[in-house]
């Protein structure tokens, strides 16, 4: 009798962690998600500020300021890769990601 409340008790507890689990993936990977797009949309405008062509000192300064900006961010995108472990954690866990397309 013991045993078989213990049992429901268990399965309960394993399915209310799994949906812990699998709430928790979701909002990781959009918070992510949105941190990776933007940091893909910076690297995007760095890359055509950088791409144009040098003609006079206002494009060095251009230039100077942009690299300058990016050296500031390096710091940002780095923080902002690195926590994408996570998902690699989750995945390890055996949380599934529900990955939902907006495009």
């Amino acid at each position: 009798m013991l045993r078989e409340c213990t049992d429901e008790l268990k399965q309960s507890l394993r399915a209310e962690t799994q949906a812990w689990r699998t709430c928790y993936a979701r909002h990781c990977h959009a918070k992510y998600r949105d941190l990776m797009n933007e940091s893909f949309r910076f690297i995007d405008d760095v890359s055509k500020r950088l791409g144009r062509p040098i003609n006079d000192l206002g494009d060095v300064r251009l230039v100077v300021d942009t690299l300058c900006e990016l050296r500031l961010k390096e710091i940002d995108i780095d923080m902002t890769i690195a926590p994408i472990e996570v998902r690699q954690l989750c995945h390890t866990h055996t949380v599934t990601i529900v990955v939902m397309s907006y495009f």
